[in-house]
C-alpha cells in the first residue's frame, strides 16, 4: 500500500470510528507486538515467524504502536496480540463480555489473516460479525477480494463503512437483525504484511 493509499485508509477509519463513538459504540484497538527475542513465537511460525527473523514488531518500537494519525480516544483500550486472531492471546474476549457484545463490527490489517481468523473465533463465540469492507486491506490483494466475495459473506455481514454508518441510529443499528445490540466495534490497524 502506497502512502496515499494508508492516509486514504485512516481517514475513513477515523471518520468510522468518530461517529461510532457519538453514537456510543465500545471501540477497541489490536495491535501486534512481541518482547525482544520474540520469544512468543517461533521462527517456523508460517505468519507469525518472519517478524521473529526480521527482529521487527517489537514492543516500544514504532512499527509494533498503533498508527500515531489513528484519532484513538484515551479511553478506548489497546490490546497486543502475539498471534493472527485478535481473540486467542488478548483480553479482548473478557472485554467484549464485559461489555455484553452480541455483534463485533471489525477493519483491519489483513484481510485474508487476522481479519479472517478474528471473525471467525467471533462467530465460534455466539458473536454477529460486520465486516466494513472498504476499512480492510491485505497485501495480497487476490487474497483479500477471496475474503470480501466469497469466504467472509457466508460467515458475516461485509459491507462499506459508510452503509454501516448509516443503519447507526436505526432500529437494529448497524445492520444487525434486532432491535437493540450492543455493537463493539474493534479494528486493527497494524498487521504484519
Amino acid at each position: 500500500m502506497d502512502d496515499g493509499q494508508r492516509d486514504a485508509l485512516v481517514s475513513r477509519v477515523n471518520k468510522t470510528i468518530a461517529k461510532a463513538r457519538a453514537n456510543s459504540v465500545p471501540i477497541a484497538h489490536v495491535r501486534v507486538a512481541f518482547q525482544p527475542g520474540h520469544p512468543e513465537i517461533h521462527q517456523s511460525h508460517p505468519i507469525m515467524g518472519p517478524a521473529k527473523q526480521g527482529n521487527v514488531l517489537v514492543d516500544g518500537t514504532p512499527e509494533a504502536a498503533l498508527l500515531p494519525e489513528l484519532e484513538r480516544d484515551p479511553s478506548e483500550p489497546v490490546f497486543t496480540k502475539v498471534r493472527v486472531n485478535a481473540f486467542t492471546t488478548t483480553g479482548l474476549a473478557s472485554w467484549v463480555s464485559a461489555h455484553q457484545t452480541t455483534e463485533l463490527v471489525m477493519c483491519g490489517v489483513a484481510t485474508g489473516l487476522v481479519v479472517l481468523k478474528t471473525a471467525v473465533h467471533a462467530i465460534d463465540q455466539d458473536l454477529e460479525v460486520t465486516v466494513l469492507s472498504d476499512l480492510c486491506v491485505d497485501a495480497n490483494e487476490a487474497r483479500h477480494d477471496a475474503c470480501m466475495d466469497a469466504v467472509l459473506p457466508t460467515l458475516a455481514r461485509v459491507m462499506p463503512s459508510d452503509e454501516w454508518l448509516a443503519a447507526l441510529g436505526r432500529p437494529g443499528g448497524g445492520g444487525g437483525p434486532d432491535d437493540s445490540p450492543q455493537k463493539t466495534a474493534a479494528g486493527a490497524l497494524r498487521g504484519l504484511l
